[in-house]
């Protein structure tokens, strides 16, 4: 896809921080989002302007795209790219490791300790991904992103938008980073929280990778939080 395709106008939308649900697509159900604000564990935390982006990206992709997550919390962005996505042949694989089970975690404690492992509540992020009727397009993966990628075969179904919102953690984000060789040429790759460390470690990954280029910059969003930067594959 062009980097055209992607743009959004966020000013018809939302208005000093609130929407006008008159100018919102009938297949983003913002009643929805309303209704999951307060869950606890991150994610979107449900606000308009972490969740429209998202679907919104989600939305202009071509039939048969692959979408793939790395860190869930609480299902929110999952269930606005679902969204974006819904009625087309497209998948999203979620992976997070705070989604495997108790006992899995046990056991790699001394591993996962360095993420700072907390439990997510899996069945309510299942319960409210089938009330948004979205369970036949979505795959949670309990694990960190390093074992998945060592496993992942990217040739067969190279991914159309990859968003990135794991752990923050320089090093760990440098991790992350090395899911981009498997987005095709026209995908994007959306990073959460657009901090020092994150964009530190993007920047050195994509030093040397003129193929990417920015899309737009947090600070060039409404309400201009340093929240959400994307980056397009030529």
């Amino acid at each position: 896809m062009k980097k055209e395709d992607f743009f959004v106008e966020m000013n018809d939308i939302l208005k000093d921080g609130v929407h006008t649900p008159g100018n919102l697509p009938s297949a983003f159900d913002w009643k929805f989002f309303d209704s999951t604000r307060g869950l606890e564990g991150g994610g979107t935390r449900g606000s308009l302007d972490h969740t429209y982006y998202l679907f919104h990206y989600a939305s202009v992709l071509p039939d048969n795209s692959l979408i793939v997550e790395i860190g869930t919390g609480n299902g929110e962005s999952i269930i606005a790219m679902g969204m974006g996505i819904r009625g087309k042949n497209s998948r999203i694989i979620a992976i997070d490791p705070r989604l495997m089970s108790i006992e899995k975690i046990s056991k790699r404690s001394r591993e996962l300790y360095k993420y700072g492992i907390q439990l997510l509540d899996t069945k309510l992020i299942i319960n409210n991904i089938k009330k948004a009727g979205l369970e036949n397009y979505v795959t949670l993966i309990g694990n960190t992103s390093d074992r998945i990628l060592k496993e992942w075969d990217g040739r067969s179904r190279p991914i159309d938008m990859l968003h990135i919102n794991g752990s923050h953690k320089f090093e760990h984000v440098k991790i992350d980073c090395q899911w981009l060789k498997y987005v095709r040429p026209g995908g994007i790759a959306v990073f959460d929280n657009w901090i020092e460390s994150v964009k530190k470690a993007v920047d050195e990954y994509l030093a040397d990778k003129p193929e990417w280029k920015l899309l737009t910059g947090s600070t060039a969003q409404p309400p201009r939080h340093p929240w959400k930067t994307v980056f397009w594959k030529n």
